[in-house]
């Protein structure tokens, strides 16, 4: 698949499908994650003592290069489970959907 076709693929994915992918982090470290998609997270949310963080929509942020995602597998400080993340589209290096493994061209 190729780059410019990732906001497409990933626009066809039914809400709450699971995917695995792979990306760099932005301090270079290689990431495997099995994330879900279309889960909503809330554009604002209040963290007691640091006032309300504002964040953008999933749409928002697919058109600014970024996908968002809900990790059910991440686990937290407090031995929860599940974390909102995000990924650069252009750090995609392979997304696994629908029994298929997708390798990104640049």
């Amino acid at each position: 698949m190729k780059r410019s076709e990732i906001v497409t693929f990933i626009r066809g994915i039914k809400h709450g499908k699971f995917l695995h992918i792979q990306f760099r982090k932005a301090n270079g470290e290689l990431r495997d994650a099995t994330i879900q998609m279309g889960v909503k997270h809330p554009a604002h949310v209040t963290a007691p003592g640091q006032g309300v963080r504002k964040g953008v929509s999933f749409e928002e942020a697919l058109s600014q290069g970024v996908l968002k995602f809900y990790e059910p597998n991440k686990v937290n400080p407090n031995g929860t489970r599940g974390a909102y993340r995000s990924a650069q589209l252009s750090s995609i290096i392979s997304i696994s959907a629908n029994g298929e493994k997708y390798t990104i061209e640049d």
